[in-house]
Order: structure tokens, then C-alpha cells, then sequence
């Protein structure tokens, strides 16, 4: 099993580059990856994975995503603000043992 070297890397990144994936991105995964002791094969398998995921996340043009994307933004608000009516009733209950 051949390990990969800092040549194998760099023709590898330059190639998921030019496939379409952002240079940051491909600067972050040198990073992350530089330093570990890959196999080719690994390198191969963990960089398709990467182009898959990448290119599944892409929204397509005219793809509603607005609705959702203003749900999401929304509900965590909408969901603190509920918490401090989930308790009605809980003071009259407390006070209702203290009375008895």
C-alpha cells in the first residue's frame, strides 16, 4: 500500500479544486490532512466523500429555500419565548399546596 505524500496531496487538492470545490475549502482539508499518515487509497476515498457532500449541499437555481430557511431562524426564538408559558398553572398548583 503506497503512502501518500505531500506530491500525491497537492495533485489530489489541485484536482478537487478543479472539480469545483472553493479554495478555502481546499485549504482547509490540506490542513486538517497534511500531517496525517494516509494511504492513497484512504486519501482517494476521503476526497470523494468530500466532492460527494459538497456537491449535494448545493442548492439548485430557483430552489425554494427561503421558507425554510426563515423557519429555522424563527423557531429556536419562537420555542424561547414558548418556554416561559409552558408553565401556566404550575403558581396556582404550588399555591394550592401551601394551603392544604
Amino acid at each position: 500500500m503506497v503512502k501518500v505524500t505531500p506530491e500525491i496531496l497537492e495533485k489530489d487538492l489541485k484536482t478537487l479544486q478543479q472539480d469545483g470545490i472553493p479554495e478555502d475549502l481546499v485549504n482547509k482539508i490540506r490542513e486538517r490532512i497534511k500531517d496525517e499518515d494516509l494511504e492513497v487509497e484512504q486519501l482517494e476515498y476521503l476526497l470523494n466523500k468530500i466532492f460527494i457532500n459538497f456537491t449535494n449541499a448545493l442548492v439548485e437555481t430557483s430552489e425554494p429555500v427561503g421558507t425554510v430557511a426563515a423557519q429555522s431562524i424563527g423557531e429556536p426564538g419562537t420555542q424561547m419565548t414558548l418556554r416561559t408559558f409552558h408553565y401556566a398553572g404550575v403558581e396556582k398548583n404550588r399555591d394550592l399546596l401551601f394551603f392544604a
